[in-house]
Parts: C-alpha cells; structure tokens; sequence
C-alpha cells in the first residue's frame, strides 16, 4: 500500500464544484466473503457470436476468471428466451442469444463465473410495450435522452418487480451473480427540463427514491439468496449528494454485495486531482478514488460494508488505452484493497497483454 497522503480536489459534476481535503483509506474488508473476480463485460450480441468461444479460452489461459453478459439489447429489449413465467410473458419472439443456459454452462465447465447485467431504467423496449411506466413529455410521448434511448420512472413498482423477477430468471438459469446497472434518474438530454414522470411524485427526494429500489432488490433478490451487484458513477464515491441521479454512496451500499464503481478515467472533468486530462493518470484517478470509498465505508457499520469491484477502462477516451494503461488501473485497485476488477470494452476488444497467464 502507497503512505497515506492528502488530495485536494476539485470535482466539478452536475454543475456542483467541491473541494475536499481528506486523507483516502483502503478499503475495509466487506462483511460477505466475495472473492476476487476478474471479469470482462460482453454484450448480448458477442455472446451469441463465434467470439464466445474466445473468451471460455481466456477463461482457462489467463486470470480472468468470469463473463459479465446483458440480459438485454441496447434498445432494452430481452436478449434471452426466458424460462420462468413472469419474464416468458413479455418476451420477444426472436431473441439474439438462443441458448443463453448452455453459455452459462460453458463458462461453468472452464471454471469461470457468469455475471448477468440488467440495465434498468435506461429501457426503451419495455418503455415502448408500457409506455405508462415511461418518462414522457408534454402531451404523452416518451421521453428520449441525446442517444435516442427511453427511459423508466425510478418510482414504479411495476419497474422494480421487473427488475427482480429478471434476477430470479437469471439464476433459475444458472448465473452467479446479477450487475444492475442504469439505476438512477437521467442526467440530460433533449428537452431535459419538460419530463413527466408518470409515478414520481417530485416531492420525495430522487435519492430516497432510487434508496426504496436498492432496497426491494436486498428484500427481493439479496435475501434470497442471489449476489447482488450496483454500477455507480466513479464520482458518486466523491460526492456527497446524490449528482442529482439519485445515487447516494451511503444510501446504497447497505443493500448489495459488491458495489462496482464506473472509475473510468476518461470520465472524470478536466482539473480532477489538479490534472488537465485525468484520462492520462489512470493510476492516480483510480487509487483516490477508491480510497476515498474506503474513507466512507469504514464508517459504515461492518454489516453494511459491500465489497468494492470497479468497472475499468480499455477503451480510447481522451488518451489511448492499452495494456500498460490497463495494467496500472489494476495495480490502483489492487493498492486499494479492491475485490477484482470488471474490464469494459464495447466491442470486446480487449488489452489481453494486461492479463496474467495461468501456470499449466
């Protein structure tokens, strides 16, 4: 571990400028044994392709010891056929992975875990099919971000027991683990301002909302018996408000296994750690960070300590990545006292010198 020392940052998000001075800590040891995993992320669209077959080899070549896969498309829609009824009943005909449980058990056989993300409220298949649960404008039509994507309204229960109900389809299928991603209120986006939420009522606090779902999947899924894991922005470990998205590092800790931070360095504002292009210092962006929610979780009470996983970058974004670039990321997780790591690339192109090679 590096000697202690002090940051002072200047973290500019949402239009909030902060500055704080504090000594970062490592992370505490999580209450629940989780062990180290590894991961690489795959969309539903290579996990259906011939490129699988590559990464159950990485799974017996290299350290790399688990697959994160989508339950959805990018539009939202079921990338699966469902085998449990409350998911069978809205299921597309046509599904982009066919035979979703025999992947589940290839990544089994060449000892690997897999790990299903479930992007939540970004969802523009269920928002076209249940437009009463969608974020709409003026006059009824549904609200579209600058992508083009839908989104859900965080406050519907409807929303929520879909979000459950595809944890449990998700195990019944053979997954280690559930990653739910895209759990907050948009940030931006055409029109922004003219939102109608169809169940939020405006008045409740947006991290008190997004704080009653974190909390039905610990009672719906969690205490079920199924792992349970959070994407949040890197920032959110900075901040202590809620980035005006509802993610509030406090409120959501205490009700999932592993919270993975999206500590890409890419995504922080020039003047992140004094540094003009924090993207260049994958190293020192993602050691403070993560210490800092070492800092907020050791006042935790111990039972409500998850373990801390990144999300980290291999993609070009403000400097080109590589395997040194990738490697660096992994020592500052490392220092840190991360549980593993989970490795982005859209494309699955991934920096495959960072890896270390099993011993035969």
């Amino acid at each position: 571990m590096l000697a202690p020392f002090v940051i002072t940052v200047l973290l500019a998000v949402s239009g909030v400028r902060i500055v704080q001075d504090a000594p970062p800590t490592a992370l505490p040891e999580p209450p629940v044994s989780v062990e180290p995993i590894r991961a690489l992320y795959l969309t539903s669209g290579i996990a259906a392709s011939k490129q699988f077959d590559h990464f159950l080899d990485l799974l017996e070549t290299t350290e790399v010891n688990a697959l994160v896969i989508d339950l959805k498309d990018a539009n939202g829609r079921l990338a699966f056929r469902p085998v449990t009824d409350p998911i069978r009943a809205i299921a597309p005909e046509r599904v982009t992975i066919r035979d979703l449980p025999k992947r589940v058990q290839q990544i089994h056989e060449r000892g690997g875990l897999a790990i299903a993300r479930i992007a939540v409220f970004q969802d523009s298949w269920y928002a076209e099919s249940h437009r009463s649960e969608a974020l709409q404008l003026p006059g009824g039509a549904v609200w579209h971000d600058r992508l083009r994507y839908a989104w859900l309204d965080p406050a519907s229960s409807q929303v929520t027991q879909y979000a459950i109900d595809l944890a449990h389809e998700a195990a019944a299928i053979g997954f280690d683990e559930v990653n739910y991603d895209y759990i907050r209120f948009p940030s931006e986006g055409p029109r922004f301002h003219e939102i109608r939420y169809p169940r939020w009522n405006g008045k409740q606090k947006k991290r008190e909302v997004i704080r009653a779902f974190a909390l039905a999947l610990d009672d719906g899924v969690r205490k079920k018996g199924i792992r349970i894991s959070a994407d949040v922005f890197g920032q959110v470990l900075w901040n202590p408000d809620d980035l005006g998205i509802g993610q509030q590092f406090e409120l959501l800790a205490p009700h999932f296994d592993v919270i993975a931070p999206m500590v890409y360095p890419s995504h922080y504002r020039s003047g992140f750690l004094g540094k003009t292009n924090p993207a260049k210092y994958p190293y020192e962006v993602i050691l403070a960070t993560l210490q800092r929610g070492g800092e907020r979780l050791a006042k935790l009470p111990g039972e409500q300590q998850p373990a801390i996983r990144p999300w980290l970058q291999d993609f070009n974004m403000g400097a080109r990545y590589g395997t040194r670039e990738v490697r660096l990321q992994q020592r500052a997780g490392d220092e840190a006292g991360a549980v593993g790591w989970m490795l982005w690339n859209p494309l699955g192109r991934y920096s495959e010198g960072a890896f270390q090679q099993r011993v035969p």
